[in-house]
């Protein structure tokens, strides 16, 4: 796992595994009195409110991001294909002078 992406990777692991809580806690309700889905739910709605959707925004606006780059970038890049094969190789640290 390179470096840059380890981080990425371990919080969307993390994730998964609270995802999978809440997937339990979906087979867990039919079987709770009030008050234990009650305390449940509360228990969901906070992760899906404090942590899952905050972090699926914060996703879409580096997303977003990427795809203006696309959008301005590769129409460039797609006018000379030698030129631009240069460029990612240069940044690729392929590029020998």
């Amino acid at each position: 796992m390179s470096t840059s992406t380890r981080s990425f990777r371990e919080e969307h692991e993390h994730l998964l595994e609270d995802v999978e809580h809440v997937r339990q806690a979906a087979i867990e309700l039919p079987g709770l009195d009030v008050d234990g889905r009650t305390l449940l739910l509360a228990r969901v709605q906070a992760f899906l409110h404090e942590t899952l959707i905050p972090h699926a925004e914060s996703e879409e606006r580096v997303l977003a991001h990427f795809r203006k780059e696309e959008e301005l970038y590769l129409p460039l890049l797609e006018r000379d294909p030698a030129k631009a094969e240069l460029l990612i190789e240069e940044m690729a640290g392929e590029h020998v002078h």
